[in-house]
């Protein structure tokens, strides 16, 4: 008889403790597969929750690669106990377990007591500090329900914890990489500007701006950045692109803004730290390493950061980018070393603009310059890097 198990929860987010207790009841008790099913939370469900269906693709996510283990499909009954009778039901001729939380067993068993849909099923309840597990296990004899505490698996982790890591702009350590990295991509538990953001800008604008958060996200992923700050900075990043130059050049100025600096004589200069203003003070971003990359996304700077380089590469590189010269470069350099990266777009764009008989502006020159000296200073440069170096700068010859 095949044993199947079945573990529900809210999973807002799913965490990597729900991972290994899945795997520790895997094996203590020989199951052939267990399937995840996230319910709905209802009225109690928290303000800063996620919906069910991103819910069930942070599940999704988190279990890629993962032998015997599934999520039940969104057409199947949401609930606990709807869940149950859907198990039992498309599992009629197996043996069945649940893995449930110690306390939301506690407070669904009343419902749960008495009902054909439990009849049989062994309900295992992996325990977190302070649980009363065995008056949880008699209260549940009672009910006529069979429960057996896990005491060999930790689950301290609190989602509501991991909830307010990511509002803080930081990558929680206990989420599994495929669950923080769709909810770096959809915003999640972070402050709702969604909409405000996408009325401020045209669709155009819009479409490069998911694009470019889906990029800087890659980007982080591949070299080890904060994904939940690089998605933030990603967004905003273009947030005053369309507004009015004049406008931009008035904020600029009214916070302090040297009458003479060259980025108040471009549109182009001026919507990156415009838009880390609007960041700040309209959207109530308060990260500085997330303000910083949306303020140097168009020139860089000498000690660019990591998210720097990757909001500076993701713009480059996104896929709704249309063809420019250089783009096949950036993009092949991107996925080798970001410094080159950026290193490559910034002649690109220096080219581009001493093509048309304009200046290449003084904070872009000094990005070059420090770029080039770390390329000068590496002893071991990868020879596909420097040779399409060389084809923009004499100074690698």
């Amino acid at each position: 008889m095949r044993r199947v198990g079945i573990f529900p929860g809210y999973f807002d987010p799913p965490l990597k403790c729900h991972l290994d207790a899945a795997e520790t009841v895997m094996n203590k008790y020989a199951l052939d597969e267990i399937i995840f099913a996230p319910i709905i939370a209802g009225r109690e469900e928290p303000k800063d929750s996620s919906g069910y269906a991103d819910r069930v693709c942070m599940c999704i996510a988190s279990i890629v690669g993962k032998k015997n283990m599934r999520v039940m499909s969104r057409e199947t009954p949401s609930g606990l106990l709807p869940t149950l009778k859907w198990l039992r039901k498309s599992c009629a001729d197996a043996r069945l377990f649940c893995v449930m939380d110690c306390s939301l067993f506690s407070g669904a068993m009343e419902k749960l007591a008495g009902k054909n849909a439990c009849r049989n099923i062994v309900f295992i309840c992996p325990q977190k500090n302070g649980d009363e597990t065995e008056i949880t296990r008699q209260n549940a004899m009672a009910c006529g329900l069979d429960m057996e505490p896990l005491a060999c698996c930790s689950m301290d982790e609190a989602e509501s914890d991991a909830r307010h890591t990511v509002f803080s702009l930081n990558d929680p350590e206990c989420m599994p990489a495929g669950a923080l990295k769709i909810c770096a991509l959809k915003g999640l538990y972070i402050q709702d500007h969604y909409q405000e953001v996408k009325n401020g800008m045209s669709e155009h604008r819009w479409q490069h701006t998911l694009g470019v958060r889906g990029s800087a996200v890659d980007l982080a992923e591949k070299y080890g950045g904060s994904l939940i700050k690089c998605a933030v900075a990603a967004f905003y990043h273009d947030c005053a692109k369309d507004m009015n130059p004049k406008d931009m050049r008035k904020i600029l100025l009214d916070h302090g803004a040297d009458s003479h600096d060259e980025i108040l004589h471009s549109g182009a200069m001026m919507h990156g730290p415009v838009g880390a203003i609007l960041a700040e003070e309209k959207f109530h971003v308060y990260d500085k390493e997330v303000l910083d990359a949306i303020r140097y996304h168009t020139t860089g700077r000498e000690e660019m950061t990591l998210t720097d380089l990757i909001i500076f590469v993701a713009d480059a590189i996104e896929p709704n980018r249309q063809k420019y010269p250089g783009l096949n470069a950036i993009r092949a350099l991107a996925e080798i070393d970001l410094y080159a990266a950026a290193l490559y777009a910034l002649y690109e764009t220096r080219d581009y603009v001493v093509e048309r008989g304009k200046i290449f502006h003084l904070a872009g020159q000094r990005t070059i310059a420090a770029l080039e000296a770390r390329f000068g200073n590496d002893r071991h440069p990868d020879p596909a890097v420097m040779a399409l170096l060389r084809e923009k700068s004499s100074v690698f010859h």
